[in-house]
Order: C-alpha cells, then structure tokens, then sequence
C-alpha cells in the first residue's frame, strides 16, 4: 500500500533507519543560535561595559587620584603635586 507521494513506509526517510539524521540536525541547530545569542549577548556586554571606564590611562589614573584624595588617604598637598605630574 502506498502512503502519499512518498510511496510505502511509514513517511520517516528510508523506513525511519536514519531519521537519528534529523535529530543530530535539531541539535546542531539549536547549538549553533544559542552561540549566536551567546556571543551577541557578550559583544552588548562588552560594548556597554565600556562607557563605564575611561578611555585613556591618564583619566583612569586621575579618576584613582581623585578617588584616594576622597577617602582621605592623600592630603591636599600631595593630590595637587601628583595632579600636576599626571597633566604634564
């Protein structure tokens, strides 16, 4: 008895001894959009990531300059020198 266009058997390919095929190709597929979501969701990460520090060193030094002189580790004296050396 023939079963659609596909003639006899139950509709799998070959009689179903390598529909395991599709299933590797399900897998494969879905692994590979999860490392595309993974991956676009690191380059956001990392782009976003990036607006947060500064650009140069000289800024990043300063920002620890300013930072110190806020918790009260350095005196006045000290961040103005160390100021003027990081501006020259």
């Amino acid at each position: 008895m023939m079963r659609g266009w596909y003639g006899p058997g139950d509709g799998w390919m070959m009689g179903g001894s390598y529909s395991w095929m599709g299933l590797i190709a399900m897998i494969l597929q879905l692994l590979f959009w999860l490392a595309i979501i993974f991956l676009a969701v690191r380059l956001i990460k990392s782009y976003l990531g990036r607006e947060n520090t500064p650009s140069k060193p000289e800024d990043r030094a300063m920002t620890i300059l300013r930072e110190r002189y806020a918790k009260g580790e350095i005196d006045q004296e000290e961040f103005h020198t160390r100021k003027s050396e990081l501006e020259k």
